[in-house]
């Protein structure tokens, strides 16, 4: 979910989104002046890699 942003905002990551195929829903906040964008990414079967970015090399 995203923060509350503005139409020109919203209808950008919806345009990002609806792009790449994933599911999202546009709904109005309680002060009827933002956009709350959530979206439904997808999931992978694989874990996530860990990172290796603390890594030294002699640890590999």
């Amino acid at each position: 979910q995203h923060a509350p942003c503005t139409e020109e905002q919203a209808e950008w990551l919806i345009q990002n989104y609806r792009r790449r195929g994933y599911e999202f829903r546009k709904t109005l906040s309680l002060d009827y002046r933002h956009w709350i964008i959530s979206v439904r990414l997808p999931y992978s079967e694989r874990p996530p890699r860990p990172s290796r970015t603390f890594q030294q090399r002699i640890w590999r």
